[in-house]
């Protein structure tokens, strides 16, 4: 246990005036430095950080995420790291948690809940990822990966560990559809289609340039890469990647009229997170269209006690909940 134990907040940031205030008062009080990376903002999200207290360095965008977040690694004084970006912020109910978990942690790494919010037309109204964003300062702990970085890596090769908390980062950078979206996507394909031709085998990579290539509308692109990914995991993806593969690729399958394969890859799916609302969406669907009433019934019997399940789309859960029992009954 080390009570004194510092954290330092970290960020990356360009042109971030519309969100950054709300990031860094949600860790008022929580961090003992905060540490901002401005990669080239023209806005003024640079004079935002300084009045929070921030120390801001800049450093010219190479197109590697990597590249960006070891310069504040390098500026970090903190016994603890906390990576955040600019649409995230901290949880209010986490605030009086944080330096009670790494006081007390005896891992090198904490997971928290990153806590995403989507646009209002989708079905649910917000995903849930663990992601490794508190961990020990350590010389030997650096991230890798020109996008989508990583720093678990760096972390068990050096033997470090990794533990689950009960920490939650809320976001909501995929809440808005439109032109941010789409240049991020864009960007973000540029540069992962060039690190898989570099490395083909990657799953891991292969698995974020097939979620890119649906994001951007490259379905045929998407598809190919998932499978690629499933079929050459290494076991660098994760449990929770693999879950998020079988989900897109139950989704493409739907939107192909492939209803086997929808079926196949959301129990897939549901194997891994049998609470997965999508998953039993997709699953449910394709089961009607393969005429297995009661097969879809349990799919949206289980989605209408899902607490995500947006408002405006309850009403058509319970409207097919309903036409599927009415069809087994022989009305």
């Amino acid at each position: 246990m080390n009570p004194s134990a510092k954290l330092s907040v970290c960020m990356i940031v360009r042109d971030e005036e519309a969100t950054l205030d709300r990031a860094l008062a949600s860790v008022a009080g929580v961090a003992d430095e905060i540490v901002v990376v401005d990669t080239g903002s023209v806005d003024g999200t640079a004079a935002i950080a300084k009045r929070h207290g921030a120390k801001v360095v800049e450093a010219a965008w190479q197109d590697d995420f990597s590249r960006a977040r070891n310069v504040y690694l390098e500026e970090a004084t903190g016994d603890w790291v906390m990576g955040l970006d600019g649409d995230e912020w901290l949880d209010d109910s986490c605030r009086a948690l944080v330096k009670d978990r790494i006081a007390t942690a005896t891992a090198d790494g904490l997971q928290v809940v990153q806590r995403s919010f989507l646009p209002v037309t989708e079905l649910i109204t917000y995903e849930e990822c663990p992601m490794t964003r508190v961990f020990r300062r350590r010389p030997e702990y650096r991230y890798e990966g020109a996008v989508h970085e990583q720093i678990v890596p760096a972390i068990l090769r050096a033997k470090g560990t990794i533990a689950e908390s009960d920490l939650v980062i809320l976001h909501d950078g995929y809440a808005f559809d439109g032109e941010v979206a789409a240049r991020r996507s864009a960007r973000n394909l540029a540069i992962l289609e060039r690190l898989v031709a570099a490395d083909p085998a990657d799953s891991y990579l292969l698995f974020q340039l097939g979620v890119t290539r649906k994001a951007v509308g490259d379905v045929a692109g998407a598809e190919a890469a998932l499978g690629s990914a499933l079929d050459g995991d290494d076991g660098r993806l994760g449990e929770y990647n693999v879950e998020q593969a079988c989900l897109k690729l139950a989704q493409i399958a739907l939107g192909k009229g492939d209803h086997k394969s929808a079926i196949t890859f959301a129990e897939q799916c549901l194997a891994r997170n049998e609470h997965n609302a999508l998953a039993l969406y997709v699953g449910g669907l394709a089961l009607i269209d393969e005429g297995d009433f009661a097969g879809a019934l349990r799919c949206f019997t289980r989605l209408r006690a899902s607490p995500i399940v947006r408002d405006s789309h309850r009403a058509d859960v319970e409207s097919v909940t309903t036409f599927l029992r009415n069809k087994l009954k022989g009305r």
